[in-house]
């Protein structure tokens, strides 16, 4: 992401209104990075260590992130990251910037969580169990009536309409025959789920000895397929090769917690390329069309892994 999101005086205007808020004697922001649906992704030198400021739409964060918090934190869950609180003990903060494109305010709430030194999930298969335990716990939680509900018809009306419409032929034509399955997957067992599983959305903790998930701003009611399949995609390179024994570590693991029904391995390829299917405009369009194939082509043996 380029470091002229906001420009000097909006800059040093968030920095004394972090300082302030959490208490800082020295904060300065060292660079931006990407945060897909985020308005702005900043890393943070303070006084007292590396944090990442988030800053997304306020209305979203007060709607899925502030419940998904407060309820996740009541049940005892301990498999998300801990976000730093304010001196008033609050975890969000809000701040208003103007956006270049049309220069209109934006109202926006940020939150602040540290920057952990951890291992990328991409490592051994007992990091990937960790995610599966991690989601097998979370998927278990009950869910509270103040949660949000995933709008899956959005979702899948974003995809017809906005993304497949600039993929060429005869992709964009295989691409829709795939939505018939995506709507299926709304009368599946729903559960709290985190929403955007991949790579860049877990770290392994060394400190704590656990997986541990960021960035929930996808979080809510859902189908949980759609958590417990998403992760797969990460483990298909662009060569097409997959990486069967993380991919057996991570479906024991989540087993350990939830047992998939029937119908719910009938679907999973659907899961599975649910969200690529959404990026599939981010990244080379052909390797991730040829990845989503794969998982069409192969998806009995995929499913197959959680019929434990």
């Amino acid at each position: 992401m380029n470091d002229d999101v906001l420009t000097s005086l909006q800059r040093d205007r968030l920095m004394e209104q972090v300082a302030s808020e959490y208490g800082f004697e020295e904060v300065r922001i060292t660079s931006f990075m990407e945060g897909y649906g985020s308005r702005f992704v900043a890393l943070l030198h303070t006084s007292q260590g590396k944090f990442v400021l988030k800053a997304n739409d306020r209305s979203a964060v007060y709607a899925k992130v502030v419940p998904a918090y407060e309820h996740l934190r009541e049940s005892g869950f301990n498999g998300m990251i801990n976000l730093r609180s304010t001196v008033a003990g609050r975890l969000f903060i809000d701040f208003e910037w103007n956006s270049d494109s049309d220069n209109s305010v934006c109202d926006t709430a940020c939150y602040l969580y540290p920057f952990i030194e951890g291992t990328s999930l991409s490592g051994s298969s007992e990091l990937f169990a960790g995610v599966g335990h991690t989601l097998g716990r979370l998927h278990r939680i009950e869910a509270a009536p103040e949660l949000p509900q995933w709008d899956l018809d959005s979702l899948i009306g974003d995809i017809v309409n906005d993304r497949l419409p600039s993929v060429p032929e005869p992709h964009r034509s295989n691409l829709l025959k795939l939505t018939p399955g995506f709507a299926k997957l709304s009368s599946l067992p729903k559960a709290i789920i985190h929403g955007d599983v991949g790579e860049s959305n877990g770290v392994y903790d060394a400190v704590s000895n656990r997986v541990i998930l960021i960035d929930w701003d996808g979080c809510g009611i859902a189908p949980r397929i759609i958590d417990a399949a998403y992760p797969l995609f990460g483990l298909l390179n662009d060569q097409l090769q997959f990486q069967w024994e993380k991919a057996e570590a991570y479906a024991a693991a989540y087993a350990e917690s939830i047992k998939l029904t029937i119908e719910e391995l009938e679907l999973f390829h659907y899961a599975v390329v649910l969200l690529p299917c959404n990026h599939i405009l981010h990244g080379h369009l052909g390797t991730k069309l040829a990845r989503i194939q794969w998982f069409i082509d192969n998806r009995e043996q995929v499913a197959r892994l959680f019929e434990l």
